[in-house]
């Protein structure tokens, strides 16, 4: 058994049976081990709304049908601030734009 990293805990989690399996089914599915699984979908769940809202791979866009960026290389914050135009009426997007130039 491996050594936990000195910035990792431990926490003992029950989970009903079936999400275990559903967990387990998605690890083997991306070629992780569960705990790399289980950490990958928290950390997403943590993250602010802004950012889930923006797909983050072509793939995701497509199933989504949102439309995907041009440049793919995009930070955290440009997605923040993209999320939040698009949630802008077309009057406020107008005027942040003419702010802009």
């Amino acid at each position: 058994m491996e050594q936990p990293d000195k910035n990792e805990a431990t926490l003992l989690l029950r989970l009903p049976t079936d999400l275990k399996a559903a967990l387990m089914r998605e690890a083997h599915i991306h070629g992780r081990r569960i705990t790399a699984e289980v950490n990958i979908r928290l950390k997403a769940s943590l993250q602010p709304p802004a950012l889930r809202d923006i797909p983050q791979t072509h793939h995701e866009a497509r199933e989504s049908g949102q439309p995907w960026p041009l440049q793919s290389q995009l930070s955290d914050a440009e997605r923040v601030l993209i999320s939040l135009y698009k949630r802008l009426s077309p009057e406020k997007q107008l005027a942040l734009l003419s702010l802009i130039k």
